[in-house]
C-alpha cells in the first residue's frame, strides 16, 4: 500500500490494488463516465457511501422502501406519531452514529456528517445545501417531495435534534416540499 496526500488536502490517501469482477468493472466505468466521474473517484464514492451509510444501515437492518410506499405510508401516518418516531431515531441512531464515527462536536461537522450524508443517503429529502453569511447566520435547506406533512415532521425533528446537540433553536420556513432552518453561530465564522 502506498500513502500520499491529496492535493490541497489534508486527507492522507492510500493507494491498493483490488481484483474486481469484469462485470461489476463494466459497471463501475460506465457509472463512472455517465457522472463525470474517473473510475477512481467512482469507486471511493461507493466505499464511502458503504463506510459512512451502508455498513451502518445493515448492521441497523434497514430496510430500503420505495418512495412511492413511502408516500403512501406517510399519507395514513399520524403527524405527532411521525414526529415522535424522527426524534427517536434523532437520539437512538443519530447518538450512536456520532460516537461511531468519531465526529466532534461542532455544530459544522454535524452538519456535514449528519445532514450532508447519513439523512440524505437515507432518503430523507432528495437535495440539501448550507452556507454560512456573512453575519454569523448558518442557513440549512432541505428539499424533498413527499409535501407538507413530512416538512413539518423533518422541521420538528431537525429542529429537535439542534436544539438538543447545540442549544440551538433554528427559525424555520416550511414549504410542501422545502425546509430552511436558519439559526445564530456562536462562534466566529
Amino acid at each position: 500500500m502506498i500513502s500520499t496526500m491529496a492535493p490541497n488536502s489534508r486527507t492522507r490517501r492510500d493507494n491498493i490494488t483490488l481484483a474486481i469482477d469484469s462485470k461489476m468493472l463494466r459497471e463501475l466505468k460506465y457509472e463512472a463516465e455517465k457522472d463525470g466521474l474517473s473510475l477512481n473517484a467512482k469507486v471511493c464514492e461507493v466505499l464511502s457511501k458503504y463506510v459512512t451509510f451502508y455498513k451502518c444501515a445493515e448492521e441497523l437492518e434497514c430496510m430500503v422502501i420505495p418512495s412511492k410506499i413511502y408516500s403512501l405510508i406517510l399519507e395514513k401516518m399520524d403527524e405527532r406519531d411521525g414526529v415522535r418516531w424522527l426524534t427517536t431515531m434523532v437520539k437512538e441512531i443519530w447518538n450512536s452514529m456520532l460516537l461511531e464515527y468519531n465526529i466532534a462536536h461542532d455544530i459544522r461537522e454535524f452538519v456535514k456528517f449528519v445532514f450532508g450524508n447519513i439523512a440524505l443517503r437515507a432518503g430523507m429529502y432528495s437535495s440539501f445545501k448550507h452556507e454560512e453569511d456573512g453575519n454569523g447566520y448558518l442557513r440549512l435547506v432541505f428539499n424533498h417531495k413527499y409535501g407538507a406533512k413530512w416538512s413539518r415532521m423533518l422541521a420538528e425533528a431537525f429542529s429537535y435534534a439542534l436544539d438538543s446537540y447545540f442549544n440551538m433553536v433554528p427559525e424555520r420556513k416550511i414549504t410542501e416540499g422545502t425546509i430552511e432552518l436558519k439559526m445564530f453561530l456562536r462562534t466566529s465564522v
